[in-house]
C-alpha cells in the first residue's frame, strides 16, 4: 500500500526532529566529556525542547493516520 504525500511529509518532519535531537545529544556528550557544566545544562534544556517537538510531530502524524 503506497503512502500518500501527507504521510511522507510527516515522516520527513519526524526524521528532521530526530536529527535535531541527535545533534543536541552529541553536543551535550562532548561538553560532558570536557566537563563544561554550563553547556551541558544548556544542552539538556535544548534536548527537552527537541523531545517536545518530536512529540508534537508524532501527535500530528497520528491525527493524520486516523482520519
Amino acid at each position: 500500500m503506497p503512502i500518500d504525500e501527507a504521510e511522507v511529509l510527516a515522516l520527513m518532519r519526524e526524521n528532521a526532529a530526530l536529527c535535531n535531537l541527535e545533534a543536541e545529544v552529541i553536543i551535550a556528550l562532548k561538553a560532558y566529556q570536557v566537563n563544561d557544566q554550563e553547556i551541558v545544562q544548556n544542552q539538556l534544556n535544548l534536548i527537552v525542547i527537541c523531545l517536545q517537538r518530536l512529540d508534537e510531530v508524532r501527535k500530528r502524524y497520528d491525527t493524520r493516520s486516523k482520519s
